[in-house]
């Protein structure tokens, strides 16, 4: 190729270029890469073999002077072909194969060139790895609640991978600062080294870590595929303590104000155990602010510090403290509680002085136990306290005073506004001292009249210390002129804080003034200080009044009184002489009486008891009672009452004494009238006829037949010669077994329906179709004094020609509700269900009955009742249970046996026992697993009557397909649960069981003199504990004196008492011997009460024993009923042998006012008397008894015994004992 160039000026010159096109060959030929890798997720195209074509791998090509070609297709005179050799797998979704190809040049055939390439197809790129999704910010993870370190699961990062599966390596990665060390091991300096904490390897079952402390750290996450590629991503995340602490307020905190009016509380008080899994940094507290306008703790708070600080003016209000607990990172919790301060600061007492006075110093009527007048004459005392106001309140002083003299000790204790008692019991003592002067004025002889007032009496005044006891004696005689009769009256004055007791009586004579006329006028006998005695016409033996009218014996006509005695005895006596008159008639009193019944339906009589009263105004011991009868009150006396020879009414008797009587015997019904003769003993005369009647109030017994079957007749309603129905007449005579004797007979009989009102004239009844089956009817019986009885019984009426149709036919079914002794029992529920439902309750003759019942059809009667646990049941009971499960005397009957099985569980065990005696005691107040009956189908026979529960017992009675005529017995036993003594009332007829009382048990204790914060055990014993089965009772004791500190088991353990009222005072108790128990002896310590005193006192005036919860009774070993009671003893302990001896008791109280009671103990059965007599042995009263084996006492009131000291003596066959009490005014 030639090429020329010109410029502009025309010069040119020229070039050529030669091109040579040459053959290609092998050696122009490029091959393709030798690895062909193609990444799985690229798009390729693949062959049929589905291998890569080689268009994805390359072809062989040649560079020419036009371009690059590829031998896809042949090129000049080359061309190319290639076989894939077999594939190699290498990874998941990774394989690898060879591919030769093959060039050859069709011009020179035998220049061939071949090339293997190497074509891989799979993954070839790392996994992308991204931190973990959530919320925004790096992630944090709190601490567990209970330690400073983490628990948590490690999140898996985000991975994308273009081909095959991946596994993840995590890595838990902490900077720690290290130690930098020369070459000379010296530390210059600190670096931060990463650590790895913990490890999860890709396989791990769970990604669980824990340990982990509050920090920064990494999760180092190494991802690789299946293929070998790999990707680390690190992840920061924190762990901190989000978990708050724990704040635990001390809830029993109690706060007192202290001496200064100030308690401070500081946090460690409030305090009760806070706490925080990594630690507390701070506890504080604050409080609600005290609002001085309404005097109220209100909203508003303390600042929070380290303490909070109480005043007096926060005492006994409520106020609230909260406590603040803060950790380590600055979490809070708080807590609060309520707190009352207390002011338990005690004041401080201070007495009077010391008093020294004379007895006639003190006014009249002294009292020396009155504070209020002790207060008034001594002072009072005073007080201090720290924070609010005090009071002095006066204690009972401690007397100690013998007939007014000695000392008063008054005791006062400060108490504050809070009930703080002083620290001191400060006390001031009041002594006094003894003077011994009265006056006694003797009265003059005197004329009296019965009925009249009495004439004058003795007069004294204690001036100074005296105790005067003023009695008489009456010695009566025949009147020597016209009085009625005389009395010398012998008066006997008594100083008893002067007399020994036993020196004879400084006698007083009747004609001290010397003028010869005994009794003219009043004597004065003056005690004067010093011991003299000075005997005067008037109370002053410094006035000259004593004008003798002869200078005689000791009336000299100089002093100024009759006579002067050096006698300090305090033993008086003189003698009055009294001359009775009397005109005045006896009266007899008396209200008409209603009439008296009798109930005797064969002698016809009716016991009379006439109370009457004669009212004497002289003369009542001298008193001649006749007593005469008017037999049917015509006027006419038919009998002296008191002088019947032919046995007439010789039952009657004439009972009582003045002024009470009693007119008592049987006299016939009718009317009639007693004539009541009365004569004193001044022959005066007064009759009295007092009217009255006995009627008839027995009702006549009557005894049915018990069921009655009839026959119904055709009758013939309309007159169509058709029979309509069946009827049959039934008369009450007919269920008559035999008529009954009557006082007012003859009787007559009606019959009813049951339900329907009686009528005396209905003697007969019509049954018909409505009433077939069993018909309950009433047969009811009348006299004719109108007493009326009635039975129930039934008829079964019977339909065999079939006058009432083919229909079914209505019957009933009845029955009665009894315990095994036949004692019918009421208030049971009866209910009836089936085809018809009914319920009734039973009356007192436990009858139920159900009428109008379709035959052929099924019903079920189940009685019910349940309430009122405690009826029957006593602690015998227990002690019949007891023997039963010991085998010493097993129960008699299945129905008992079910009745000791308490808790239903179908035996008897000590389980029973338990419950039982927790109902004794009122612990319980039912049964939990029981009601208080169950029922037994009378009917049902026990297979085996020791184990009723062999099979089970019918508790209701099942009825299939009901027959015509009914079912009429269907009767049930009741059962009264834990009652085995089988005493339950069971119906309101039945009245209470009187029990024979045949003695007592008695607990013995000291009688202890109690002071005031002191502590006592008082311990019980029992002198006849082997004689006692078992016993019960309630303890009585003053809470206002005692507090029960304890109970101290002896024989009588824990589980014998029962504490539900013990905050009225009141303990129960039941307890029993075990029958195969060893033989306690005499004085076994039954069981020891502890007892704190509040104030002083004498036990014996502070316990005792009643019924008030549980009845008080005990048992003796054959089952006979005792009393129970508490002896108290004066000094140590009774020895054995003092429980077999006659023992006579001081009576308390002594001295007394009202009543007293006097004890004693009887080593057996004995008749006793107890006498009372004054100091000159005048009996003043008499009492009789039959005395009981053990303890047995008397209540004995003050009416018409005079006030001083009196003896009293209790006398048995073989004993004898006198002790001495006081009365006073």
């Amino acid at each position: 190729r030639t090429f020329t160039a010109v410029d502009d000026k025309g010069n040119s010159s020229t070039c050529e270029q030669t091109i040579t096109l040459n053959r290609p060959g092998i050696g122009d030929i490029q091959m393709p890469p030798f690895t062909a890798p193609i990444e799985c997720d690229e798009g390729f195209s693949t062959l049929a073999n589905g291998h890569p074509d080689a268009a994805s791998t390359g072809y062989p090509f040649v560079v020419t002077v036009s371009g690059i070609f590829n031998l896809q297709d042949s090129y000049c005179n080359l061309g190319a072909s290639f076989s894939d050799g077999p594939v190699i797998d290498v990874c998941t979704g990774t394989y690898k194969f060879v591919r030769t190809w093959d060039i050859i040049d069709w011009c020179a055939p035998s220049a061939t060139l071949h090339f293997d390439q190497l074509v891989k197809v799979g993954d070839f790129t790392a996994p992308v790895v991204t931190c973990p999704a959530g919320a925004s910010g790096i992630p944090v993870y709190s601490t567990s609640p209970f330690n400073c370190t983490a628990s948590f699961a490690a999140p898996l990062p985000e991975v994308t991978d273009n081909c095959s599966a991946w596994e993840v390596h995590t890595e838990i990665l902490a900077e720690v600062e290290v130690e930098v060390y020369n070459q000379y091991g010296q530390v210059t300096g600190t670096a931060l080294d990463t650590v790895v904490m913990r490890t999860i390897a890709w396989n791990a079952p769970n990604r669980l870590v824990s340990g982990i402390a509050s920090g920064d750290y990494y999760f180092r996450y190494t991802v690789e595929d299946d293929c070998g590629n790999s990707t680390t991503m690190y992840c920061p995340f924190e762990v901190r303590d989000e978990i708050e602490p724990t704040a635990i307020c001390n809830s029993g905190l109690t706060i007192s104000i202290g001496g200064e009016g100030v308690a401070r509380v500081y946090a460690a008080d409030v305090d009760e155990g806070s706490n925080d899994n990594c630690g507390i940094s701070l506890i504080e507290v604050r409080r609600n602010l005290f609002d001085p306008i309404n005097y109220t703790c209100g909203d508003s708070y303390s600042e929070w510090g380290p303490y909070v600080d109480f005043f007096c003016c926060d005492a006994g209000e409520t106020v609230t403290i909260e406590l603040r607990v803060t950790d380590l990172s600055g979490n809070t919790n708080t807590c609060w509680l309520e707190v009352v301060p207390e002011e338990k600061a005690r004041p401080y007492c201070y007495a009077p002085q010391n008093v020294e006075v004379d007895c006639g110093e003190v006014p009249y009527g002294f009292e020396a136990t009155d504070t209020l007048q002790l207060q008034q004459l001594f002072g009072a005392a005073t007080a201090e306290d720290n924070c609010s106001s005090v009071m002095v309140r006066e204690l009972a002083p401690v007397v100690d005073l013998d007939c007014g003299a000695g000392t008063i000790i008054r005791r006062f204790q400060a108490v504050d506004a809070f009930g703080n008692l002083s620290l001191n019991l400060c006390q001031q003592t009041v002594t006094v001292s003894g003077v011994h002067e009265y006056e006694i004025k003797f009265p003059a002889d005197a004329d009296a009249v019965c009925g009249v007032a009495e004439p004058d009496s003795v007069i004294y005044e204690e001036i100074g210390c005296g105790l005067l006891a003023v009695n008489h004696t009456d010695e009566f005689f025949s009147a020597s002129g016209d009085e009625c009769y005389k009395i010398f009256r012998k008066w006997k004055v008594v100083n008893w804080c002067q007399y020994d007791g036993e020196s004879d009586p400084f006698v007083v004579g009747r004609d001290e003034d010397c003028d010869n006329q005994p009794g003219d006028e009043a004597v004065w006998v003056l005690h004067r200080p010093g011991g003299y005695t000075y005997i005067d016409r008037d109370n002053d033996e410094t006035e000259p009044n004593n004008v003798p009218l002869a200078f005689q014996n000791v009336c000299n006509g100089i002093d100024d009184f009759w006579r002067k005695a050096d006698y300090d005895g305090g033993f008086y006596e003189y003698t009055q002489i009294i001359k009775v008159y009397d005109d005045i008639d006896p009266e007899v009193i008396y209200t008409q009486p209603d009439p008296f019944c009798s109930y005797d339906n064969v002698e016809c009589t009716g016991l009379v008891e006439l109370p009457f009263q004669i009212d004497e105004n002289c003369t009542p011991d001298d008193l001649a009672i006749k007593v005469l009868l008017d037999a049917g009150g015509d006027g006419i006396v038919d009998y002296d009452l008191q002088d019947l020879a032919d046995g007439a009414f010789d039952d009657f008797t004439l009972t009582g004494a003045y002024p009470d009587y009693q007119l008592n015997g049987r006299f016939p019904i009718g009317n009639h009238a007693f004539e009541v003769q009365v004569e004193d003993g001044c022959g005066n005369v007064n009759s009295e006829r007092i009217l009255f009647e006995v009627v008839d109030c027995k009702a006549p017994s009557i005894t049915c037949l018990n069921g009655l079957a009839i026959e119904l007749m055709p009758v013939d309603l309309d007159g169509d010669n058709i029979p309509d129905e069946g009827q049959m007449a039934i008369w009450a005579s007919d269920f008559i077994v035999s008529p009954a004797p009557d006082c007012s007979g003859p009787a007559k009989y009606s019959i009813n329906r049951f339900g329907e009102a009686p009528n005396v004239d209905s003697t007969s009844l019509i049954v018909s179709c409505a009433d077939t089956g069993n018909l309950v009817v009433q047969i009811w019986v009348y006299d004719g004094a109108g007493n009326t009885d009635v039975c129930e019984t039934y008829v079964l009426v019977q339909d065999n020609m079939n006058l009432c149709g083919s229909g079914p036919l209505e019957v009933g079914v009845a029955g009665v509700v009894a315990t095994e002794e036949d004692n019918t029992v009421e208030d049971v529920e009866v209910s009836l269900s089936g085809q018809d439902n009914d319920v009734m309750m039973t009356g007192a003759d436990g009858l139920y009955a159900f009428g109008n019942m379709l035959e052929g059809y099924d019903y079920t009667v189940t009685p019910m009742r349940d309430g009122d646990y405690l009826n029957g049941v006593s602690t015998y009971d227990l002690v019949l249970i007891s023997k039963h499960i010991l085998g010493v005397q097993p129960l008699n009957s299945p129905y008992k046996i079910i009745a000791a099985d308490v808790n239903r569980s179908r035996t008897v065990t000590t389980l029973d026992m338990i419950l039982l005696r927790k109902l004794i005691l009122s612990v319980d107040t039912e049964f939990s697993n029981n009601t208080s009956w169950r029922f037994v189908e009378k009917a049902y026979v026990f297979p085996n009557p020791a184990n009723p529960w062999v099979e089970d017992f019918p508790e209701a009675i099942s009825i299939n397909n009901l027959p015509a005529g009914g079912l009429v017995n269907q009767d049930f036993v009741a059962i009264k649960v834990g009652d085995v003594t089988m005493d339950a009332i069971t119906n309101s007829l039945a009245g209470v069981e009187g029990r024979t009382i045949v003695g007592a048990f008695t607990l013995q204790t000291e009688d202890i003199a109690l002071k005031a914060g002191n502590e006592y055990q008082v311990t019980f014993t029992a002198a006849d504990i082997a004689e006692v089965a078992g016993y019960q009772a309630t303890l009585a004791y003053d809470k206002g004196t005692l507090e029960l500190v304890d109970i101290i088991p002896g024989a009588a353990r824990e589980e014998n008492f029962g504490m539900r009222y013990v905050d009225e005072g009141l303990v129960t108790t039941s307890w029993n011997q075990a029958p195969n128990s060893e033989q306690r002896t005499a004085n076994t310590e039954m069981f020891t009460l502890a007892f704190r005193a509040r104030t002083d006192g004498q036990l014996s005036q502070l316990l005792s024993i009643n019924s008030s919860i549980t009845k008080a009774e005990a048992y003796n070993r054959e089952g006979r009923y005792l009393d129970v009671a508490i002896n108290f003893f004066e000094g140590a302990a009774l020895s054995s042998s003092t429980a077999d001896k006659f023992e006579l008791y001081q009576n308390q109280p002594n001295p007394f006012r009202e009543e007293t009671v006097i004890g004693f103990y009887l080593p057996e059965v004995a008749e006793v008397s107890l006498t009372v007599s004054d100091i000159t042995g005048k009996v003043v009263k008499l009492v009789r008894l039959d005395g009981a084996k053990g303890y047995n006492s008397i209540s004995l009131r003050r009416e018409g015994l005079p006030a001083g000291v009196l003896q009293y003596t209790v006398r048995t066959g073989e004993h004898t004992v006198t002790r001495k009490m006081v009365i006073t005014d």
